[in-house]
């Protein structure tokens, strides 16, 4: 009779520890080469998350390092069958990466795959930074979790991934403040900017455009150099491009990007609001 009542004892603080344990998100530690692209799966324990109009992730991490193409719920235990809304701010020191599910409902399972982060190495070999889930929100509200860092570090040759010259949309857009642009260069070479008004007028005479636009180079040779002529010669690879317009003489409206590299032309439409 002892023992059995100290069996049902024991039973009961350990289902108590699984409905009120502290909901958790787990990443393992990973080495990826550098230029190649592994999915990384991401872990959670949910159990006391019954049901969420929404749930939001933020990581941190070293986007000199490696960087976050997509989000895959393939093998999700949570989230099956949802896209979710993503986001990144590569200015920020570390890095942040948001994902967030809207219309979630009542979670189908407790713990498990939260979904797979696709993720490309990109630094020099032997290179590593701390990756952290370090918020979660449940209906656009902090809540308390566990998630001890991992570590993903490169290994391999200096493998130079290849980009295809191509000039993306900016985020956020429409904005006000500042906007982030994001180009790619396949080769190296002469890479000019130019930003034009609704009526097709350059808005900003050569020499004060490079007050404005700010320029990282993100992966590829230099990866994390900076660069303060807009118009000049660039390296390959992946980069950002920062524009932060003056007030002044910067008024509300819609506004074309255009970048010409190696005799061809890009260009992105953004809108500014004050």
């Amino acid at each position: 009779m002892k023992y059995i009542y100290i069996l049902r004892l024991c039973l009961f603080f350990f289902t108590c520890g699984v409905l009120f344990a502290e909901p958790s998100v787990s990443i393992r530690d990973t080495i990826i080469p550098r230029g190649e692209i592994y999915s990384i799966p991401i872990a959670g324990n949910f159990a006391n998350v019954e049901s969420a109009n929404s749930i939001e992730f933020v990581f941190e991490y070293d986007q000199f390092i490696f960087d976050i193409k997509s989000v895959s719920t393939e093998t999700s235990a949570f989230f099956t069958s949802q896209e979710p809304i993503v986001s990144s701010d590569l200015f920020s020191k570390p890095a942040k990466y948001r994902i967030k599910f809207s219309n979630t409902g009542t979670l189908v399972a407790q713990s498990g795959n939260l979904f797979n982060l696709v993720i490309e190495g990109l630094a020099a070999p032997r290179d590593s930074a701390a990756f952290a889930c370090t918020e979660v929100l449940v209906n656009d509200e902090n809540i308390s979790f566990t998630s001890p860092s991992a570590m993903f570090r490169t290994t391999g040759e200096n493998i130079i991934q290849g980009y295809p010259t191509d000039l993306f949309s900016n985020y956020p857009n429409p904005f006000r403040g500042w906007t982030t642009f994001t180009f790619n260069l396949q080769d190296g070479g002469t890479a000019e900017f130019e930003i034009y008004n609704y009526f097709g007028t350059r808005v900003y005479p050569y020499k004060e455009l490079s007050k404005y636009l700010h320029i990282t180079q993100v992966s590829g040779e230099n990866g994390g150099s900076e660069f303060s002529d807009y118009f000049g010669n660039f390296p390959a690879g992946k980069f950002t491009l920062q524009f932060t317009p003056s007030e002044d003489l910067f008024p509300s409206g819609l506004y074309l990007l255009t970048m010409k590299h190696n005799g061809k032309f890009y260009s992105q439409f953004f809108v500014y609001s004050k």
